[in-house]
């Protein structure tokens, strides 16, 4: 699968912190950034506008107005990025960084990485929480991020949710939000976004005890020693011949 990055503009529209992004692609900073600062690395700072459908007839000679259908623009390219209700009301991406900040409050997190895909359709923003990592030993650890999903071509709502997977393609995307398949929370696009913060604030919570539930498993794990008959048994029950 490719991954679909957005580079409509020249400019691969993604940014990572740490390790560089896709193949390279975007721009690399060497620390998780502010929403601020988030919002034109990784080039989303351009807005979607909804404009009247027409159909027109085979011969071009006539046209019909799509009643109850908008297209939603990208303003910066004037690419149609999907064809939707009138119903239907498009989270901008600066509303999105400004949901996320109200979410795990600004001083909190900061953006590990961000950007668009398919031309925009499809944006995501992953934020690096600020809890301790959950440790197995010394050196394996598990590091839990906020994502926040989004699309202008009318295939999914507005997602949030904790996960482990760094996402910086559609393929860690996608892994993202099959693992958080039922996690985190759903947002239709209509009505307020920031109506929404303290749902999202209680959910994303309940995430976090579960994690520290993990945590304790895990602990519990590591007491018990797996000689070599012990360690063949798991074996054969998991993955039986």
């Amino acid at each position: 699968m490719p991954h679909d990055i957005d580079q409509t503009t020249g400019t691969a529209a993604v940014f990572a912190a740490g390790d560089p992004p896709w193949h390279g692609l975007g721009r690399n900073v060497a620390e998780a950034v502010d929403s601020l600062q988030a919002i034109k690395l990784a080039g989303l700072n351009w807005t979607v506008e909804q404009w009247p459908v027409t159909a027109v007839t085979p011969d071009c000679r006539g046209t019909i107005p799509a009643r109850g259908f908008v297209a939603n623009v990208r303003t910066d390219t004037r690419s149609v990025l999907g064809v939707v209700s009138r119903k239907y009301q498009p989270f901008q991406n600066d509303e999105a960084l400004a949901f996320c900040d109200a979410v795990v409050g600004t001083r909190r997190a900061k953006y590990e990485t961000a950007g668009a895909l398919r031309g925009g359709r499809r944006v995501w923003m992953l934020l690096k929480m600020p809890d301790d990592v959950i440790r197995a030993g010394n050196d394996d650890a598990i590091e839990p991020y906020l994502l926040v999903y989004n699309s202008f071509d009318g295939s999914s709502c507005l997602r949030a949710l904790l996960t482990s997977v760094r996402v910086v393609c559609q393929n860690t995307l996608n892994l993202a939000l099959h693992r958080g398949r039922g996690e985190g929370i759903t947002i239709p696009h209509r009505g307020d976004l920031q109506s929404r913060v303290r749902d999202a604030q209680s959910t994303l919570g309940l995430v976090r005890e579960r994690l520290d539930d993990f945590a304790q498993e895990i602990d519990v794990l590591r007491q018990v020693s797996m000689h070599n008959g012990r360690l063949r048994e798991y074996f054969d029950e998991v993955l039986p011949p």
